[in-house]
């Protein structure tokens, strides 16, 4: 039994049965004109295929989610000109539906739950408007700058699971130019009570001092990813939104946030005094801020003190048993913990410099502490990044160490995520997807909102084959990190890869900033599978030359990324697995 992953839209005419009633020849007559004319065009314009009619209904499948809003967006458009001039008792008006879902494919029909969705939401639609689910809004709100409203979750017939509806109507607003262009519009703020941590400021004379305060920073995020009643933003989001906004408003709208943490770190010998602010982004108006001086062994306490008072002024309340699950096991040695900051700030830095600096103080704060489960996960997290990266000579001895540091680290502490999300990472370089995917349940399970386990999460679903589960993976991920979101895009286009939903997936590779190898890669694999040769060509010389820059010997270091794609950015489907590395090697890459 052949399955896709499917953008389908469902169509029904608005109040046929009355149509019909008062003029059958008339209104058929009509119809047919209108799909003759403005409907199926609309659609094999932007690339989609009409599965079936039915009656007054239809039901149509595109490769983009993107191409799919854009049709059912102009035709509804086309059909309200259309009917300008025509009375409202004998209009005909459209509602339609759009999911993006697995479907069964059955000869050159499809079914399945993808499609059962599509059909209730297109149910939902006001006439002339158009109904989506959040995977769809998902994908085309940083594309396509259109209005639409949050209905919430919606109960629908024959569906076990409620499903998150979004509308858009004819009367909204028109697309604006910006919307031609594909621009991206900031995420809507959540009904739930939503927060920047920004960077805690260093205050003391030392700048090594930074990763003190980074630390901290990170540590407060970490704890409130834990609260399913919170929505937090990323670090790295939180330190982009830092470098290069304003205002608080700003802030608040770029980040979809209500709330702002801003705060300092002064250190004074044995002494630590931490300012923390809560500020409402909209408003700029402080309704808590306190200062916390204290021994500089204390700051265990001093992190949960701030975390519990932020998240009671937002009256988030938590059930304790939730909290008691949540809770990771506390450093108790303030060398080591010191350490274990000083480790992951050069861990988050991903070059090899920085990985043996994290690998130095993680050893250092086993020195101090030999039962740290915090350091046997840094370490663990080390070996994975030297392994996906080639960046030493035993390969298989630093994938063991992974295994070894993930496993002291979670006998230490069970509920320790670092550990977990690197013992998911081993799995699946050994080609173990069952195992991985059961440790990065238990991960997520434990902090369902982190952005790192997220990310990883939505590559393993992805290179498993599960690509709609992958790509909302990568789509939630985005929407804690928004201005950080390219490994999300990377994973995105990956997963519309494996769909073979190129042009979306080209469109994803291109989304993200700057010069990447493994965006090159996708570019040039996707302009392959388009036949667009120029352009693939053009993307593989671009890759050869920032090879070039980096290692000086292209062909070793394309070697080296073939190795560390085949590694990490493997596909379970050799299929897949081919389609994509068989681009690259028509387009010249010794891949």
């Amino acid at each position: 039994m052949e399955r896709r992953l499917a953008a389908i839209m469902a169509t029904d005419v608005v109040g046929y049965s009355r149509l019909i009633g008062g003029d059958e020849e008339g209104t058929i007559a009509a119809l047919q004109v209108l799909r003759a004319d403005l409907v199926d065009p609309k659609i094999s314009e932007h690339h989609g295929r009409i599965v079936k009619l039915m009656g007054d209904g239809m039901l149509a499948e595109f490769p983009s989610v993107v191409d799919a809003v854009r049709a059912a967006l102009e035709t509804q458009q086309a059909v309200a000109d259309h009917n300008s001039d025509i009375p409202k008792d004998k209009r005909i008006e459209f509602r339609i539906g759009i999911n993006l879902g697995d479907v069964v494919v059955d000869g050159d029909d499809i079914q399945g739950d993808g499609v059962n969705v599509a059909a209730r939401l297109e149910g939902l639609a006001p006439p002339g408007g158009i109904c989506v689910s959040e995977s769809v809004h998902q994908l085309v709100r940083d594309r396509l700058d259109l209005p639409f409203e949050d209905l919430g979750d919606q109960e629908v017939k024959n569906i076990a699971r409620p499903v998150r509806v979004w509308q858009w109507s004819v009367n909204d607003t028109p697309v604006s130019a910006a919307a031609a262009r594909g621009l991206g519009t900031p995420p809507p703020i959540p009904d739930k009570p939503s927060i920047c941590v920004l960077p805690f400021e260093n205050l003391s004379n030392d700048a090594d001092a930074d990763y003190f305060s980074v630390g901290i920073t990170d540590n407060i995020i970490t704890a409130l990813t834990r609260f399913d009643d919170i929505c937090i933003i990323a670090l790295k989001s939180a330190v982009s939104a830092a470098t290069n906004i304003d205002t608080r408003a700003e802030f608040g709208r770029q980040l979809g946030v209500r709330y702002l943490v801003e705060g300092s770190v002064l250190e004074r010998g044995k002494k630590v005094r931490i300012t923390v602010r809560l500020i409402e982004a909209e408003t700029g108006k402080c309704p808590w801020s306190e200062n916390f001086d204290r021994d500089i062994g204390d700051i265990f306490s001093i992190l949960d003190e701030i975390t519990n008072i932020v998240v009671t002024t937002l009256s988030v309340r938590v059930a304790d048993a939730d909290r008691r699950r949540a809770e990771q096991k506390p450093i108790k040695d303030m060398a080591a913990f010191d350490h274990v900051l000083r480790g992951r700030y050069h861990l988050n830095l991903d070059k090899m410099d920085d990985e043996l600096t994290a690998r130095h103080h993680f050893e250092q704060a086993l020195i101090c502490d030999d039962k740290c489960a915090a350091a046997y996960a840094g370490l663990a997290m080390s070996y994975v990044h030297e392994y996906r990266a080639f960046w030493t000579e035993d390969h298989d001895g630093a994938l063991a160490a992974a295994f070894e540091n993930a496993d002291k680290a979670i006998a230490l502490d069970e509920a320790n995520i670092m550990g977990y999300y690197a013992l998911a990472s081993s799995h699946f370089a050994r080609h173990e997807y069952e195992l991985a995917d059961m440790y990065m349940e238990k991960a997520q399970a434990l902090n369902p909102n982190d952005y790192h386990n997220l990310c990883n999460a939505g590559f393993l679903m992805t290179a498993s084959g599960h690509l709609a589960e992958g790509i909302a993976c990568s789509m939630k991920a985005m929407r804690v990190s928004p201005l950080v979101p390219d490994n999300c895009h990377l994973f995105i286009g990956l997963a519309e890869f494996a769909a073979a939903h190129y042009q979306e997936s080209l469109n994803s590779f291109a989304m993200i900033r700057g010069e990447w190898l493994s965006k090159l890669g996708g570019l040039t694999a996707c302009h392959g599978q388009l036949g667009q040769i120029s352009e693939a060509d053009a993307t593989a010389q671009r890759f050869l030359s920032l090879a070039a820059s980096i290692s000086g010997n292209p062909n070793d270091f394309v070697e080296r990324l073939r190795k560390y794609w085949k590694g990490m950015f493997h596909f379970q489907d050799p299929e897949v697995e081919e389609r994509f590395y068989g681009s690259l090697r028509k387009a010249g890459l010794p891949i």
